[in-house]
């Protein structure tokens, strides 16, 4: 299919006869398909009454993102969700996706989209039935009334816009709504309004892909912000494109990468998309392999191996306080994917939010609240681990401090022991304890150190050496025994 020529405008704010005006101007020398404006289309009403009556006549057909100015002048329903609003003037409305002449256009704005969450529901019904299809490729424009939050990150000053803002200054603006919809919709251009000091900006181009999960090549994204239209200062407003429908594009021409293309820049703000996903899953799986490779030498297999050949049917069901606790293996919150190994009376995993690429946890199998009420057998268990894991971080130069956080919180059965277990290098290992005094003189908490080993750790605990009518804090570091 051959290429349409489309004109976008900026802000036209009521300035239809105007508008058109220009259009007649510059269609004499092209052939405009027809126009898509940004930001506030409508105005104060007045120019639009006489269009709504018929008295005048729109000669391109035109395509707006209604603004929350916009809205009071319209029907809700075609507001909401798209319409034609009298001859040749067509609302996109709030959120949709509208094929012109072959054309893919997805529309994006939202009154107060600052409060508008990609987790609402209409949102996210919306990016879900795009994110979960597998033949979508994105879209050819997307129209929106913000900028996408983090549009600039990445980019050097001199390749920001020429307003006086630092990039400091730009990187808390936009909205993260639009960044998660740039993100799903994967536009070929993404028009856009409401810059600081209304300037005129074309960013260069970013890749697509990093935000899925298919591994799959995409096209490359440009981000094009209009300034309003007809402004005093000159500033451009608008841009014309020409743009074959996407489904009939060369793939190689489709994903041809300017030589000025930049890494695709919303990684950091759009937490939740699929690709984040497998990335974290994918890092989890490479330190569970480190992991699990150096602990066969103990005879103790990993998750993996163990659930197949292990005889119960559930080991780590035992003593599971019911579905909200983290860490009972029964409940559906917890994620299984983090193990690394399962021994009788404790297993091993990740650390969710690590502090470093060596942070893991040991975690009783039952529902143990802390380390006073461990049976002999679990006790034995954890020094072993705890040696084992001491020998392998030696083996790396590295020194691990072991320290359980245990504070009663409101549903004390929802408490279950997870002892960290942090390994640094070992240069920094004696500094640890002048470290860990540092911090508590900054929350007033004392430290009562006692020679712990295996024999007495229970014992000094219930002496009451550690107050733990309130709070327990307790770290020990390990070094090659």
């Amino acid at each position: 299919m051959e290429a349409k020529q489309i004109l976008v405008f900026g802000d036209v704010q009521g300035k239809l006869d105007e508008l058109y005006k220009k259009i007649g101007v510059v269609n004499k020398k092209n052939s405009f398909a027809f126009a898509v404006c940004v930001g506030k289309f409508l105005g104060d009403g007045k120019s639009f009454e006489s269009y709504v009556s018929g008295e005048k006549k729109a000669s391109l057909p035109t395509y707006f993102c209604s603004s929350t100015e916009d809205e009071g002048l319209l029907d809700p329903h075609i507001a909401n969700f798209g319409g034609e609003v009298c001859h040749n003037i067509i609302c996109l409305g709030r959120l949709s996706v509208t094929t012109v002449q072959g054309i893919t256009i997805a529309a994006c704005n939202f009154t107060n989209a600052s409060n508008v969450k990609a987790s609402d529901p209409e949102v996210s019904q919306f990016l879900n039935k795009y994110e979960s299809h597998s033949g979508f490729s994105g879209v050819d424009l997307l129209v929106t009334n913000e900028w996408p939050k983090g549009v600039l990150r990445g980019l050097k000053q001199e390749q920001c816009p020429d307003s006086g803002l630092s990039m400091l200054e730009y990187d808390t603006f936009g909205s993260s709504l639009v960044t998660h919809i740039a993100a799903t919709m994967v536009p070929r251009y993404h028009f856009s309004t409401a810059a600081p000091k209304q300037v005129f900006y074309k960013r260069a181009p970013y890749e697509n892909g990093r935000q899925f999960a298919d591994g799959r090549t995409y096209h490359v994204t440009r981000f094009i912000s209009l300034a309003t239209a007809f402004n005093t200062q000159k500033k451009q407003f608008m841009f014309g494109i020409a743009i074959a429908p996407l489904p009939s594009m060369d793939l190689k021409e489709l994903h041809d990468k300017p030589t000025d293309t930049t890494p695709f820049p919303y990684k950091e703000h759009v937490v939740q998309d699929s690709a984040t996903k497998k990335q974290k899953l994918d890092e989890d799986q490479r330190m569970l392999e480190r992991y699990a490779a150096s602990l066969l030498d103990s005879g103790v297999k990993p998750a993996y191996a163990q659930r197949k050949t292990n005889g119960r049917k559930n080991p780590l069901t035992s003593g599971a306080r019911g579905d909200e606790c983290w860490f009972c293996m029964s409940s559906s919150v917890c994620e299984v994917h983090m193990i690394i190994t399962i021994d009788t009376h404790f297993y091993l995993a990740l650390a969710k939010g690590p502090i470093n690429t060596s942070h893991i946890l040991l975690i009783p199998v039952k529902h143990t609240a802390n380390v006073l009420q461990l049976s002999k057998g679990a006790l034995d268990e954890l020094w072993k681990w705890k040696n084992i894991l001491t020998k392998y971080f030696e083996s790396l130069d590295e020194v691990v401090v072991f320290y359980e956080h245990n504070q009663p919180g409101r549903n004390a059965q929802l408490q279950h022991l997870h002892i960290q277990a942090v390994a640094m290098p070992k240069l920094h290992g004696k500094k640890i304890r002048e470290y860990f005094e540092h911090e508590a003189s900054n929350f007033g908490i004392s430290w009562n150190e006692e020679d712990i080993h295996e024999g007495n750790v229970q014992s000094k605990l219930r002496a009451g050496i550690f107050s733990f009518s309130f709070l327990l804090l307790f770290v020990s570091v390990r070094c090659n025994p």
